[in-house]
């Protein structure tokens, strides 16, 4: 009889073990998923239907948008409302610019995209005038997430693409 208890003791031991490590790993999906969801309710609603008050909702006070692509002065956009204003700024020269998610992979707290991009340039893009030609561009992003809200954003794209797009570079 003492063997039969120990077998039950052991049997219930490891049936509480696995439930538990079930749940963990759901746990750890649901944080995945719950961090992709933000990223595709940024794109299609902050972004794709220019709602820019989104943003108070989804980005840290610290927020900070990391790219290389960007002339001097702008690699690194800090803080919620200078990111909505060059956001703005964006939206004059392109103002029907839209973005498709055609990749997305999560890993714990941190979000990769690669977009497809695609405006009319109708507006200045700083000193230089409207081109009124079309683009599509690839975007490349990895969002780091820290409770429900997006602390970090690198953000990369082919520039000379997209200037040969628009005319300003030789083909």
């Amino acid at each position: 009889m003492n063997k039969l208890n120990q077998n039950l003791q052991l049997t219930i031991a490891l049936t509480i073990l696995t439930l538990l490590s079930i749940g963990c790993s759901n746990q750890n999906q649901s944080i995945e998923d719950k961090n992709k969801a933000i990223i595709s309710n940024m794109i299609e609603e902050a972004i794709n239907n220019q709602n820019f008050e989104l943003f108070d909702e989804i980005l840290s006070p610290d927020y900070i948008r990391y790219s290389q692509s960007m002339p001097p002065g702008l690699e690194e956009i800090k803080g919620i409302e200078t990111y909505k204003g060059f956001i703005k700024d964006h939206f004059k020269a392109f103002p029907n610019y839209k973005e498709e998610i055609v990749q997305m992979i999560a890993e714990n707290n941190k979000v990769f995209i690669i977009t497809k991009g695609t405006a009319k340039n109708t507006g200045p893009i700083g000193e230089m005038l409207p081109t009124n030609k079309e683009l599509t561009i690839m975007n490349f992003g990895l969002f780091e997430l820290e409770n429900g809200k997006i602390v970090n954003m690198w953000v990369s794209w082919d520039n000379l693409a997209m200037q040969r797009q628009l005319g300003l570079s030789p083909s």
